[in-house]
């Protein structure tokens, strides 16, 4: 921890990112998810979502109480709006061999099940069956670098960590 406390915002938001940097580059990664919404609404509540999307995959591909073995959808999120307005997050998922294959599903059909739950007070989906996009994760440093893009003053909360709990907002 620095003990200069006149330090400048840009030098401690590039130390946190650097920090980010440094933690995603331990974790070997499979999959980057892109979960794009049908409308407009608050970061908070698209991140709710798509927590409780990541929860619903999670019991599908991992079980029950999947969270007291330890096993579930791990990684990094980040997010950023469209033009349009409409929120999506970028997730690049930790290697686990189990979600490549559950029961001859691949995980974007799973998610894209797991989605049709999700609907606005309005009736709406919060969801399209085209909000997801999944790649295999072939540059780890390249998808790094595009997930920081956003790492700015205004949005030093931009990414995120994805635990059993799913998306944790460091929101300040």
């Amino acid at each position: 921890m620095s003990t200069n406390h006149r330090e400048s915002i840009p030098k401690k938001l590039t130390k946190l990112k650097n920090a980010y940097r440094v933690m995603m580059k331990e974790y070997e990664y499979d999959n980057f998810l892109t979960v794009t919404f049908a409308n407009e609404m608050s970061i908070i509540r698209a991140a709710k979502s798509a927590s409780d999307l990541l929860h619903q995959t999670n019991n599908k591909l991992f079980g029950r109480e999947y969270w007291k073995r330890g096993t579930y959808l791990e990684g990094f999120s980040s997010y950023e709006r469209h033009a349009d307005g409409k929120p999506h997050f970028h997730m690049m998922l930790e290697r686990n061999p189990k979600i490549n294959k559950v029961n001859g599903i691949g995980l974007l059909e799973t998610i894209q099940n797991c989605s049709k739950k999700f609907k606005t007070a309005n009736g709406y989906n919060v969801f399209g069956w085209t909000s997801f996009d999944i790649e295999p994760v072939c540059d780890k440093d390249n998808l790094i670098e595009y997930m920081l893009k956003d790492f700015k003053c205004h949005d030093a909360d931009s990414v995120s960590i994805i635990t059993n709990d799913g998306i944790i907002l460091q929101l300040h």
